[in-house]
């Protein structure tokens, strides 16, 4: 995204970062991507990576998010994703909460579990949605379908 086309709440936001890290190496922070909810209520942490992002299950900050979503008990999820020739997301689980959930949604939709060390299921942009919204105790409206298939 070009400098102009951003909001100046992300300037505020890259300022504070960087003044963050300035407090010193002994006072980390990371930004949550996601807190997927429903009426208020948390359904899900949901870390986002483009697929070309390094990152490891045994980074600090993934630790501490799955800590949270421990202790709330929620799912954590990493969503690496390409835009490629079409959105598409690899879901990994980040805790026991997330693995018990991708796999029951799984299952319901007979979706493919792939990857070695870290296992994940590989999913349409479509798929992803629906995920999201069967985390909420919903099914996606048609609404959203038709959005989605006239590259809204």
């Amino acid at each position: 995204m070009s400098a102009e086309l951003r909001s100046p709440e992300h300037w505020h936001d890259l300022q504070l970062s960087e003044r963050h890290r300035r407090w010193g190496r002994d006072c980390p922070a990371s930004d949550l991507d996601f807190i997927e909810y429903d009426r208020g209520n948390p359904v899900a942490l949901v870390e986002y990576k483009h697929r070309k992002a390094r990152w490891s299950s045994a980074d600090a900050s993934i630790r501490a998010l799955c800590a949270v979503a421990e202790r709330a008990e929620l799912p954590c999820l990493l969503a690496s994703y390409s835009q490629s020739p079409m959105w598409n997301f690899r879901v990994y689980p980040l805790n026991s909460h997330g693995l018990l959930k991708l796999a029951e949604w799984s299952a319901e939709a007979d979706a493919s579990w792939s990857g070695r060390g870290e296992p994940y299921v590989s999913l349409t942009e479509l798929q992803w949605v629906q995920l999201l919204y069967w985390l909420r105790g919903r099914g996606l409206p048609e609404s959203v379908v038709a959005d989605m298939a006239e590259g809204g």
